[in-house]
């Protein structure tokens, strides 16, 4: 996998604690693409990243983190296609989450 932020990029190998690094990075990218923190706001890299972190969040059995980065991505867009398609990744194996209560006007 490769991160691009601005102009540079970095190659990661995911692997043990590589893979570790690479979803924490890949989930911090998503906030910044989401906030727009040095880069201009792209709400779609910022889904893109915070799911490529949730599917290696849960390589990694890391639950908790899986779940920040499915609420990143329902923050940006309540049940967003990527976030849908995490959550089916997480059912299958067996990993449940609640899914997320919508308000009615």
């Amino acid at each position: 996998m490769s991160l691009h932020f601005g102009h540079c990029s970095i190659v990661l190998q995911p692997q043990g604690s590589a893979e570790r690094e690479g979803a924490d990075a890949a989930n911090s990218l998503g906030i910044i693409y989401e906030t727009g923190k040095d880069v201009e706001v792209d709400k779609d890299a910022a889904a893109e990243w915070y799911y490529r972190a949730g599917q290696l969040f849960l390589k990694a059995r890391r639950l908790e983190d899986t779940e920040m980065a499915l609420v990143g991505l329902n923050g940006l867009t309540p049940d967003h296609p990527l976030g849908i398609k995490l959550r089916a990744l997480m059912e299958a194996r067996g990993k449940v989450l609640a899914k997320p209560s919508t308000t009615s006007s």
